[in-house]
Formats: structure tokens, C-alpha cells, sequence
């Protein structure tokens, strides 16, 4: 069995959540999970993950944060 580690932003919603798993790894900034990350989960629609620089990172978006023309190099859009 492989294991993963979680490092989680979330700008808004990440002091309730730490209540609900304070056992998962936080970071203070999205910048700050891209670069200690391969793949990159995008849940949110905060527009500020736009700015981001994924470089080669794996980025799998749930919610349609990139328009066509500037998504990430290594993009994939699910569920929308």
C-alpha cells in the first residue's frame, strides 16, 4: 500500500475544517502547497488560485477555476 501526504489551504474555510481533521497538514499559502506537492487538488473557486505558479505540478480541477488558454501545463478538468 502506497501512502499520500495532505497539505491543505484553503483561505476561508480552513479554521473549521482543522476542527473537523486536526490530525491533516496545513500550509499558510496556496504558493506554499504547489511547491511541496506533485498533484494539486483544486476544490475551491477562490480566484486567487489563478495567480499561482503550478509549473510541472499535476493540477486536477473540480470546479472550473481556469478559462481555456490559461489552465496550468499539466491540467485536467473534472466533473463540471
Amino acid at each position: 500500500m502506497e501512502e499520500a501526504e495532505l497539505f491543505i489551504y484553503d483561505p476561508e474555510a480552513m479554521e473549521s475544517v482543522k476542527k473537523i481533521f486536526p490530525h491533516l497538514k496545513y500550509m499558510k499559502a496556496g504558493q506554499e502547497v504547489i511547491d511541496a506537492s506533485e498533484i494539486v487538488l483544486i476544490l475551491t473557486e477562490w480566484p486567487q488560485f489563478r495567480q499561482l505558479k503550478y509549473k510541472d505540478v499535476k493540477v486536477i480541477d473540480g470546479k472550473n477555476l481556469f478559462i481555456e488558454g490559461e489552465r496550468p501545463k499539466n491540467y485536467e478538468g473534472i466533473c463540471w
